[in-house]
């Protein structure tokens, strides 16, 4: 891998904690949650795959 596709999967991984963060205080549902992380590893251009619960 080379540097600039791990700074994108780091910065994926950060939002996907924060977002997580905002799920489990209530501030945004489960819905909402699932949107937004696709859109997030849309931008970020990431083939991780995330399981929120």
């Amino acid at each position: 891998m080379n540097e600039q596709r791990l700074s994108s999967d780091a910065a994926f991984y950060a939002s996907v904690s924060m977002i997580k963060r905002l799920l489990e205080m209530g501030l945004i549902t489960g819905t909402e949650c699932a949107r937004i992380l696709e859109i997030s590893a849309r931008h970020y251009g990431t083939n991780l795959i995330v399981y929120v619960s």
